[in-house]
């Protein structure tokens, strides 16, 4: 019986267990643009190896299919991250009176019933605690989308066959951008601007921790075409988000603020923003918050019209915001749940075979030993036939002698004790079961039992009894005619006369 090697099978066992995707790729999609961000590496030490960017204003979700799966080509993607967009989400930012996070989840679940006009089953939610203080206060930070949003791409994702991790939130990753780009220059009040394609999101964030954010309707396109215009309007915005947010009652003064995103195509921009908010203002490049491959952000035309600031921010550092529908979570669950117990039957199946190979090993050994020892004892038998008949005579020949041995015991032991009133006639000795029969003659009966007394007295007798007495006469003489029977035991007599043979 042949054996598959250990090491062939170690090899099959793994091919057996389910893989983890490597590498991210982070999926926007609104109403006019797709945006695909592609990184390879472990969390900490990502690099963007792919961008791609395409208006898709009037294509239907089957067209959108097709053009993404002619332009990733060969792109292995890994697992997918949804990023929803920020001018398509609603947040909301307040502090709660606690720091159990199941009482700020219940407390978070009734403020989403008030923020949005949709009824609670076609929104989805998630929240965030930003940070706790030393009086018991928590500030939270509340996402709530329309779930129409969040399916569409998760209805792309599913077109293109590729393994979702979750829905995630532009705004968080613009977060994570801002701490990366910025380092230990994040702390104090910093308003953030991304400047998008038709939108622009601002986030004010106190030492790198988000405490205000509005979309403003403002995009790269419309500074483009309207100039003076587009930046005058957005400059105004900027200025009522401070007020909204001086208004807020948090006591806290922003110190500066950073564009990024399609900024840089509009040097102006930096300019006005400083003068009329009176704060010092700079641009900072979109792609310098992490490591980009060569060659991906050459020859990309789409690439100077919108923004990959948060999908950057959500692909190279962690996420918390999750907006995946519940019935996809409580799928993907029991998906991973599945593929833990493949994993753990392939183990157990391979345990089992190892130990059914040791065992079956184990059983050919003791086969082959039983057989050996089979062949040993049939020589051996042949060879041990004729002595085992000499046993036999032997046996034959002890048990006889044994036999005469105790018939002579007995007969001395009765002649010893055998009184002169007493004759006998026959002595019968049955060698199967040791019963002697004592036949004779007395003068007198009362002599018989007085015999049959004597041999009780003797260990070589047992169970001595008369079995007959009777009278008769003899030349006109009464006699007595008996018959006693009894056991021969293989005792030596209690009382054996010096000189007498025993």
């Amino acid at each position: 019986m042949a054996f598959m090697p250990l090491a062939d099978l170690a090899g099959r066992l793994r091919r057996w267990m389910p893989k983890g995707a490597p590498g991210l790729t982070v999926l926007y999609v609104d109403g006019r643009w797709l945006k695909l961000l592609h990184a390879e590496g472990s969390r900490l030490t990502r690099t963007i190896t792919a961008l791609l960017a395409h208006p898709i204003e009037g294509m239907s979700d089957e067209e959108i299919i097709a053009w993404l799966r002619q332009a990733c080509g060969p792109l292995q993607p890994g697992t997918v991250l949804i990023a929803n967009p920020s001018h398509l989400t609603t947040t909301r930012l307040f502090t709660l009176p606690s720091t159990d996070s199941k009482e700020i989840r219940d407390i978070v679940e009734l403020q989403a019933e008030k923020h949005t006009p949709y009824a609670k089953e076609e929104i989805l939610t998630d929240f965030q605690v930003i940070e706790t203080d030393r009086a018991g206060y928590s500030r939270v930070l509340l996402v709530l989308s329309h779930q129409d949003i969040v399916h569409r791409g998760l209805k792309l994702v599913d077109g293109m066959g590729w393994p979702l991790e979750r829905a995630g939130f532009e705004l968080e990753g613009l977060v994570n951008w801002f701490q990366m780009a910025q380092g230990r220059g994040s702390r104090g009040v910093v308003l953030v601007a991304e400047v998008d394609s038709v939108t622009t999101s601002l986030v004010i964030l106190n030492d790198g921790k988000p405490y205000f954010h509005r979309s403003l309707t403002v995009g790269v396109a419309q500074l483009t075409q309207e100039a003076d215009d587009g930046i005058a309007k957005l400059v105004e915005e900027f200025q009522r988000s401070l007020e909204t947010f001086e208004a807020e009652g948090f006591n806290l003064a922003v110190e500066r603020a950073v564009l990024t995103g399609q900024a840089g195509r509009l040097p102006e921009l930096a300019q006005r923003v400083q003068s009329s908010l009176g704060i010092p203002t700079s641009v900072v490049p979109q792609f310098e918050c992490g490591p980009v491959a060569e060659g991906v952000l050459k020859d990309q035309e789409a690439l100077a019209r919108v923004s990959f600031a948060g999908l950057m921010g959500l692909a190279l550092r962690p996420s918390a915001i999750d907006l995946t529908p519940n019935a996809l979570r409580l799928h993907r669950a029991f998906e991973v749940r599945a593929r833990r117990l493949v994993g753990l039957g392939c183990q157990v199946v391979g345990i089992l075979l190892l130990v059914s190979c040791l065992v079956i090993g184990k059983a050919i050994k003791h086969e082959r030993y039983r057989a050996r020892l089979a062949r040993e004892y049939q020589q051996t038998a042949a060879q041990a036939q004729p002595l085992q008949e000499i046993l036999g005579q032997l046996e034959f020949v002890q048990d006889w002698f044994q036999g005469r041995g105790r018939l002579l015991d007995a007969v001395a032991e009765l002649s010893r004790r055998t009184p002169s009133a007493i004759q006998w006639d026959s002595l019968t000795f049955t060698k199967a079961d040791g019963q002697l029969l004592l036949k004779g003659v007395s003068e007198e009966i009362p002599k018989v039992y007085d015999f049959t007394r004597e041999l009780k007295r003797s260990p070589l007798f047992a169970n001595v009894e008369v079995k007959r007495a009777a009278k008769r006469k003899v030349n006109d003489q009464d006699v007595t005619e008996f018959e006693i029977i009894c056991s021969v035991a293989s005792g030596q007599p209690a009382e054996t006369r010096q000189g007498e043979p025993s």
